[in-house]
């Protein structure tokens, strides 16, 4: 103010006016850094909080993953012991058709009757156990007879026959809407009717159960 012309007024007025620019550039460098520092802590809390939530959801998938594959496997073990238990009370193999279950009509009926004799339930009984063990499968029984006497009875007496299989293995707990019955008759022959041995071989029923 006393020397306002003066050139080391002038330049302290200078130094002055620089000292303050740079005070300011400090600070917002400084509020800068504050900024950039809270969005690196931020970024770094989501990122933390994704990965924890991305190793969560492997663990927890790598969990299903596993409990699937115990599933699988107790499931196979259970088919596998079903059909072990099947062979020991029927003639078990594999078609294009599906898995053949047959059982001798001489077991099952009397002859010329549709009414299960009592070893057949019990025959019948271990057949559902074991068709239950694979998840009641959808299946087909067939009611199979010899040549002897008419067509037309043949068929109708298949026809019964399965039906009373079907009948008897829901009784067991198979759920009806996955089995049903057919009357093949004579229609289907496996061995020569010329036979005794032949015709019995005929005499059966067999269950077809769906790959």
């Amino acid at each position: 103010e006393e020397e306002p012309e003066e050139q080391r007024t002038l330049d302290l007025a200078y130094i002055a006016e620089r000292r303050a620019m740079l005070a300011e550039t400090r600070a917002d460098v400084r509020h800068a850094d504050r900024i950039r520092s809270g969005a690196e802590k931020t970024y770094k809390n989501a990122t933390e909080e994704e990965l924890a939530r991305a190793r969560e959801e492997l663990k927890s998938g790598k969990q299903e993953l596993e409990a699937e594959r115990r599933a699988r496997k107790e499931a196979e073990r259970r088919a596998r012991l079903a059909m072990e238990s099947l062979a020991k009370v029927a003639a078990v193999k594999e078609e294009s058709r599906g898995v053949v279950i047959t059982l001798s009509g001489a077991v099952l009926f009397a002859s010329g009757k549709s009414a299960l004799l009592p070893i057949a339930k019990e025959k019948l009984n271990d057949v559902a156990t074991a068709l239950k063990d694979q998840g009641n499968p959808t299946m087909v029984v067939e009611g199979h007879t010899d040549a002897t006497g008419s067509r037309r009875l043949n068929m109708n007496l298949s026809k019964r026959r399965a039906e009373a299989v079907r009948q008897h293995l829901i009784s067991r707990g198979i759920p009806a809407s996955r089995i049903s019955a057919v009357g093949v008759g004579p229609d289907r022959p496996v061995a020569d009717n010329r036979s005794a041995d032949g015709r019995a071989n005929n005499r059966r029923v067999e269950i077809i159960v769906n790959q």
